[in-house]
């Protein structure tokens, strides 16, 4: 998980993460943006892509003045995490389930 903040007004927090989709994740690069898309269109904040053979998840969040960082970060790494899960069922709802004797 990376945080990157940007010095913009107002200020902005880019909190994000990447991980490898392995040859075990069932599906073809359609499907794998399919669920991409279906975790973007159905949570708010969150920006799912497939770049690479890599699921990259990202939440960009405006910082204001005495916000509480820890509990912003807490509840956004929370749902990042939350979406990788949602786009892993997405991906075997789509493909009718893993493949014999994988997951």
């Amino acid at each position: 998980m990376f945080v990157r903040c940007m010095d913009t007004n107002p200020p902005l927090m880019r909190v994000f993460g990447q991980w490898m989709v392995g040859p075990e994740v069932p599906g073809d690069d359609y499907v794998r943006l399919q669920a991409a898309n279906a975790v973007t269109g159905a949570l708010n904040l969150v920006k799912a892509t497939i770049h690479e053979n890599r699921l990259v998840i990202a939440v960009d969040l405006v910082v204001a003045g005495g916000l509480d960082l820890r509990s912003v970060l807490s509840a956004t790494l929370d749902a990042i995490l939350g979406s990788v899960q949602t786009w892993h069922a997405t991906v075997l709802q789509l493909t009718g389930g893993p493949p014999p004797g994988r997951l």
